[in-house]
């Protein structure tokens, strides 16, 4: 006759921290279903102080462009005159993203040595137009 073997080993017993901790767990589990969103609710809400804005004094905003950074510059096509400047002659800084990168590669190509300031450009017929 066999011995028969028991193969379950024994169930480790708790410590008592950890069954004071699963008490407490399930303790503060259950307080918290009892109360209500609701209630949390209007208890923040109680606690919130309302304040109004100030008013601020109005601000008069001119349509007029201001001198300092405005410029403009018209001229006729076909002769190539000025027919109205303000400021045409100021640095300014480029305006689109399209214009800094021309200004780039231009810049790139006179310190390359590749074109100089005194370069004619040409310009296609359908670019002119």
């Amino acid at each position: 006759m066999k011995m028969q073997r028991n193969l379950t080993r024994p169930k480790p017993q708790k410590s008592l921290f950890q069954g004071v901790f699963q008490g407490v767990l399930l303790i503060s589990f259950l307080l918290a279903l009892t109360v209500s969103s609701d209630d949390a609710e209007a208890a923040t809400k109680k606690k919130t102080k309302k304040t109004k804005a100030r008013p601020r004094a109005a601000r008069t905003v001119s349509t007029a462009p201001s001198s300092a950074l405005y410029a403009d510059l018209v001229i006729d096509a076909n002769t190539g005159a000025i027919l109205h400047e303000t400021s045409g002659t100021s640095p300014r800084h480029p305006a689109s993203l399209t214009k800094m990168m021309t200004l780039y590669l231009a810049f790139q190509a006179i310190e390359n040595g590749v074109i100089r300031l005194e370069t004619p450009l040409r310009v296609s017929a359908r670019a002119a137009s």
